[in-house]
């Protein structure tokens, strides 16, 4: 395992390199794929124990109760009743994709729900090993027990598989397969859309109508029928229930709010879909998460543009547009780490410095286990150690993202000497 790992993580990359990533070949050695292959089945092992209270998850907070919620949803659709019209749904429609399956009774959701997040899981570590991955992949299996068992028990794991498709379908020229994927994942988590106009510059200009028109019909087959059948408020109510949520606990803008609760002065925090705060403080902390998003998002689009002759990867596009969600989003729940440890095992290989960006992105996911399920109660009733494990995951935070967007500028250096 060891000579597994150092082939896997050298410490930097030096020159112009032709990374196999790009082309989506791959020439693995066997060997190393078969230990690959029984890292991953040890981990998931370990994660499906996990989800059943195996230690140290015994007294921790449950990690799949969404699951619960998924079930409700679904045994409401295969009784007749319509999403958004009939009961409300707190996720953009691409969330149906886990409601098809049986809800005959709970227990046996929760298995198919589990089948269906490791089968994702698999797809995902395949095609970052088929596309010449070898640090990705590895980063890819190691996150999953170090984020814990909401690995397998969100949503976000079929959105890691809608990006990875669109990623290397993008990476073969495949722009109507890219749009598909990324409207999907739009359709599922609503920030993947900000990945189109930054694209699209790559895209050669007569590929371009086709990568637009593919993704606006996508949306429209999610989004249509559930309008014309009266669904239309109910899927506003989930874009204004999304932008009217708290500061969630484990964002970078809860700490300054765990900091005034440490002097004595604690915020209130409550459960409102989420575990979030509210009051004056944090009105004001949202307001200034909305800001940093716009600047940045606005920040990144001018970017693309002015990058508009030299093509961009998907991937690094992703990377970037995960730094900047992870500091300025106001929720920030911990299976965000799921798409955060995406984005860096599909950029990690052709990073300069893949050891610290490896390194960086373990840390980053481990300490949003600690907040959430291990540390959740001392953090939902404010403790003494509420604050110290609130500023440690920012600070992780906040240096995961300065050091992915550093790796990304990096990479259009290299790319504008070449």
């Amino acid at each position: 395992m060891n000579a597994l790992l150092t082939t896997c993580l050298p410490k930097s990359r030096e020159g112009n390199e032709t990374e196999s990533a790009s082309s989506g070949s791959s020439s693995a050695d066997p060997k190393v794929v078969m230990w690959l292959c029984s890292l991953w089945v040890i981990t998931r092992v370990f994660g499906v124990l996990a989800l059943h209270g195996f230690p140290p998850y015994e007294h921790a907070f449950p990690s799949d109760g969404d699951v619960s919620l998924y079930w409700q949803w679904a045994e409401h659709i295969w009784h007749g009743m319509i999403p958004y019209r009939d009961f409300q749904v707190v996720y953009p429609p691409g969330a149906f994709a886990a409601l098809a399956l049986s809800p005959h009774s709970l227990a046996l959701y929760r298995i198919e729900f589990l089948v269906l997040a490791l089968g994702v899981d698999a797809c995902v570590t395949t095609l970052l090993i088929r596309t010449g991955r070898p640090t990705g992949v590895v980063l890819w299996i190691v996150a999953a027990p170090l984020l814990g068992p909401i690995f397998w028990s969100r949503l976000d794991i079929l959105l890691a598989g809608l990006l990875i498709g669109a990623v290397v379908a993008f990476d073969r020229k495949r722009y109507g397969w890219a749009g598909t994927f990324i409207a999907f994942a739009a359709a599922l988590k609503i920030w993947p859309i900000i990945l189109l106009p930054l694209v699209l510059p790559s895209v050669p200009e007569g590929r371009r109508q086709k990568l637009v028109l593919t993704t606006a019909a996508v949306a429209a087959v999610c989004f249509g029928p559930l309008i014309v059948l009266g669904g239309w408020s109910g899927i506003w109510n989930v874009f204004h229930f999304q932008s009217g949520r708290g500061v969630e606990f484990e964002s970078i803008f809860a700490m300054p709010l765990y900091a005034i609760g440490a002097a004595g002065h604690p915020a209130h925090l409550g459960v409102g879909g989420a575990l979030q705060f509210s009051g004056p403080a944090n009105d004001v902390l949202s307001a200034v998460s909305l800001a940093a998003l716009v600047v940045a998002v606005t920040l990144c689009c001018g970017l693309a543009f002015a990058r508009r002759r030299q093509p961009v990867p998907l991937a690094t596009w992703l990377l970037l547009v995960v730094a900047v969600l992870a500091i300025t989003e106001k929720v920030l729940s911990a299976q965000y780490g799921v798409w955060i440890a995406l984005a860096s095992a599909l950029f990690v290989d052709q990073a300069r410095d893949r050891r610290r960006l490896f390194l960086i992105t373990c840390i980053l996911v481990f300490t949003t286990q600690v907040q959430f399920p291990l540390e959740y109660y001392q953090l939902r009733f404010g403790t003494k150690i509420a604050f110290p494990v609130s500023l440690t995951h920012a600070v992780v935070v906040v240096t995961f993202s300065f050091i992915a967007i550093a790796e990304v500028m990096a990479s259009f250096r290299r790319d504008e000497v070449a």
